[in-house]
């Protein structure tokens, strides 16, 4: 699915129902690096799984994000998707910006 977040189109997936969760895949990575995570969350919860501008299925940013950019993007789908509260849990980069 796909989200349009500051003019970038940001891809994500949605798996599952309950509390969420919010899983950021690390540097270099895309939403298929976490997919085992999503698979034995989805059971329990509703989880969300987001590419980060320029990763995976995700719209390049024109210019050089630093990890606050990142953050704000993250904070703002979260806005988008109406999520009050969650679970984040981020690999290596996800981590930090979480």
């Amino acid at each position: 699915m796909m989200v349009n977040i500051e003019s970038l189109d940001i891809n994500y997936i949605l798996k599952g129902e309950g509390e969420n969760v919010l899983v950021l895949h690390g540097w270099g990575a895309s939403i298929d690096t976490v997919a085992p995570i999503i698979n034995l969350l989805k059971k329990d919860f509703k989880v969300y799984a987001v590419d980060l501008p320029g990763f995976g299925n995700s719209q390049k940013p024109k210019e050089v994000f630093s990890s606050e950019d990142y953050a704000r993007i993250i904070k703002k789908f979260a806005d988008a998707m109406d999520i009050k509260k969650a679970i984040v849990i981020g690999h290596s980069f996800g981590g930090k910006i979480s």
